[in-house]
């Protein structure tokens, strides 16, 4: 009897981000194909900022196999080396770190294994230090994908500028992020407040380069008596005065819970003013929270995005994108999402499901862990 096929996930951490919300879709996906996991993050688990404790009400929570290492490289590579010794099919990591301890692990296991390296971050915001250490890291994976073609577009154009890049032979894929429907579709939802208050919301880290500072601003400005405020965000120490002051009757604080767990009342909009600074050549603004929004058929306000991973989603009715600089366009836009019909929003949310599912993303996964037996079998024939 054929033993079931498995994969290998490795992450930084598990706190709540991005990175994070896309390696739990992966598992909860891999998972409904029939395909077992192991997922470990690198350091250990922190009550306070956890993704799994977002997904605490979730029912296919309790599917995940999970493993938590700690500080310490050594410490890393000597539990790394125990895993690999099982029969996976494939290992993915979304650390580029981990890439090079998941060699070393490899090669001590003797295995014939693929590595794949997922980037999630543009080259631009590390300092030529950095850069140059990540493509160090790069090196030890089999195979390396983006997940979002401003990345990758990025990278192409580092590569060129600096002498050293013709030496980079690795070629890049394209393999875009995207999230699990069923956990939009069966996780329990929660009344936010009145269904007649519109709310703006916010869902990211309460940093400046999130834009938070810029989300309180343009609340500000709306009467709590017409419109309310809600954002989802982990608890962080050197906020929580801010937070205190904001969770009030009118506006409401919702901490380690996930944005698809609340229905929102109609008319409600989501705001991510997100700042890379100007030297950012491919900025992206669309994140996996936007993707929960678009599923839920909440409108997103943004900040600058060329749209180059998401072309299907530049003229969608329920994404604008604006300068926070300029007031006449911010109010502009604000006002045009906050009165998408009801009706054209959820039409639009169920055309968009099949673009912002994490299905193609898996069955790439899929194909990797294929070309990977196709590899072995032409070994032995050798």
């Amino acid at each position: 009897m054929q033993k079931p096929k498995s994969v290998l996930i490795v992450v930084d951490n598990l706190r709540v981000g991005g990175i994070q919300r896309l390696a739990i879709d992966e598992c909860y996906a891999l998972n409904k194909r029939g395909i077992k996991h192991l997922l470990v993050s690198l350091t250990a688990f922190e009550e306070n900022n956890s993704i799994v404790k977002v997904d605490e009400e979730f029912a296919e929570i309790s599917q995940l196999n999970l493993k938590y290492l700690g500080k310490g490289k050594l410490r890393q590579l000597n539990e790394l080396t125990k895993f690999v010794k099982q029969d996976f099919n494939l290992i993915v990591t979304h650390s580029a770190t981990a890439s090079l301890l998941l060699r070393f692990a490899v090669t001590l296991n003797m295995k014939k294994i693929k590595i794949i390296l997922y980037i999630h971050q543009l080259i631009s915001l590390s300092s030529n230090k950095q850069a140059l250490k990540r493509f160090f890291y790069f090196t030890f994976a089999n195979k390396l994908f983006v997940s979002s073609n401003q990345f990758k577009l990025e990278i192409d154009t580092y590569l060129k500028d600096n002498w050293w890049g013709a030496l980079f032979r690795k070629k890049i894929y394209f393999d875009r992020m995207g999230i699990y429907l069923d956990r939009v579709d069966n996780q329990f939802k929660a009344v936010v407040c009145q269904e007649d208050i519109p709310h703006l919301i916010f869902s990211s880290r309460m940093t400046e380069w999130k834009g938070f500072q810029v989300f309180l601003n343009l609340a500000s400005k709306f009467d709590s008596i017409n419109h309310k405020v809600v954002f989802q965000i982990s608890k962080v120490k050197n906020r929580q005065n801010e937070i205190q002051d904001f969770d009030k009757d009118d506006n409401h604080a919702f901490y380690s819970k996930s944005p698809v767990s609340f229905k929102y009342p109609s008319k409600s909009l989501h705001i991510y003013p997100t700042n890379y600074g100007d030297s950012i050549k491919y900025p992206q603004s669309i994140g996996m929270n936007v993707l929960e929004f678009l599923a839920l058929g909440v409108p997103s306000l943004i900040s600058k995005e060329g749209f180059e991973s998401w072309p299907e989603l530049e003229k969608s009715v329920l994404i604008e994108t604006c300068n926070w600089l300029n007031s006449i366009e911010v109010d502009d836009k604000l006002n045009k999402l906050l009165n998408v019909d009801e009706t054209s929003a959820r039409d639009e949310s169920l055309k968009l499901r099949e673009s912002i599912s994490i299905e193609r993303h898996v069955t790439n996964l899929v194909s990797q862990m294929i070309e990977q037996k196709d590899h072995k079998m032409h070994s032995r024939i050798k």
